[in-house]
């Protein structure tokens, strides 16, 4: 990393912080907002009655929902990233580290550690819901009967 850092970009501050042995105050581990879009999806359809204009509203009303369909036990339909285009973005990705980061490549287990490692990150990050699904299924109309009008701060 201090290689690319360091000669590819030239990233002199990061490049020293890198040097120095400091390291990023905050993590970027990114987030799931699979339930925030369902919430907001099912206001734009009329299925709940709230106001969605504020975060807090947004998070209590994710937070109501995803309880409720964990409590129903109920596999929710998914659309995901087609094979053909994640081989791609496997290709590329495997070509950047290598080419970038070929330490770091071959110490992760070069192809076979990045395909593990790809293809537990395609379960998670390249797959959403499928909301069009979901609510012609009518699976959850009884949660959106039942959602409260509103919250408590």
């Amino acid at each position: 990393i201090e290689h690319y850092f360091c000669n590819h970009l030239k990233a002199r501050s990061v490049c020293q912080a890198i040097r120095e042995g400091r390291t990023p105050s905050k993590s970027n581990v990114g987030t799931d907002h699979d339930y925030q879009r369902f919430l907001i999806e099912a206001k734009h359809r009329g299925k709940i009655l709230n106001h969605l204009s504020k975060p807090i509203q947004i998070i209590k009303g994710e937070k109501y929902l995803k309880t409720k369909v964990e409590e129903m036990n109920v596999t929710l339909p998914k659309i995901c990233t087609r094979d053909a285009l994640l081989e791609q973005i496997f290709q590329r990705e495997m070509e950047n580290e290598n080419a970038f980061f070929p330490e770091w490549y071959e110490s992760q287990g070069g192809e076979k550690g990045l395909r593990q490692s790809f293809d537990a990150a395609v379960k998670k990050k390249f797959c959403t819901l499928d909301l069009d699904k979901i609510f012609d299924s009518g699976v959850l109309d009884s949660v959106f009967e039942d959602f409260p009008r509103g919250f408590t701060y």
